[in-house]
């Protein structure tokens, strides 16, 4: 998940409580429902119905905060899974 929203601009911050590694990116780059969307599509691309199930109640929730960077990712990451022939 995540794949279409990596930016060149994240780096690694260790944490030094443990040996955990977490990226930090860009905060201008993209909108956090853009981030939401991008793992709800993941949960949709999984072949179970569980996971299934629950990204299309989080899509009904989060439908009214979407904008329009979130319906380009949701097009380009649906003409990439069917493509036009």
């Amino acid at each position: 998940m995540g794949r279409l929203l990596r930016s060149g601009k994240s780096r690694s911050k260790k944490n030094r409580k443990s040996n955990v590694t977490v990226e930090v990116s860009d905060p201008d780059t993209h909108l956090p429902i853009d981030e939401i969307v991008d793992v709800l599509i993941g949960l949709l691309e999984n072949a179970t119905a569980y996971s299934r199930a629950v990204a299309i109640i989080c899509f009904e929730a989060v439908t009214p905060e979407i904008r329009q960077s979130t319906m380009d990712l949701i097009l380009t990451v649906s003409v990439a899974m069917f493509p036009i022939s």
